[in-house]
């Protein structure tokens, strides 16, 4: 069953080749169609080559939000000790 487009969040998309579009909220659903279209690889094969070349692509950009997605978060810069924070200064004023 597919949401309705207006309830689909751009952020989870991914635009694939042939205009493809694949929903991807977390890394498990990513690697769902990273598998379903690996599978679809060995199964098309020789019969279509054009058809391989497109599920490699959208396997690529699949890959990368994979990546993004795994980044680690930076950590938050500590202010040093003593140095007054800008939202209590103006606070002050």
């Amino acid at each position: 069953m597919f949401a309705p487009a207006q309830q689909l969040d751009p952020l989870r998309m991914v635009q694939g080749t042939r205009n493809q579009r694949y929903d991807c909220p977390d890394l498990a659903t990513l690697d769902r169609h990273i598998t379903r279209l690996r599978h679809r690889v060995t199964t098309v094969g020789s019969r279509s080559p054009e058809g391989v070349a497109a599920c490699r692509a959208d396997i690529d950009l699949l890959l990368d939000r994979r990546a993004w997605l795994t980044l680690p978060d930076a950590p938050t810069p500590r202010r040093p000790p003593g140095r007054p924070d800008e939202l209590q200064l103006r606070a002050a004023s």
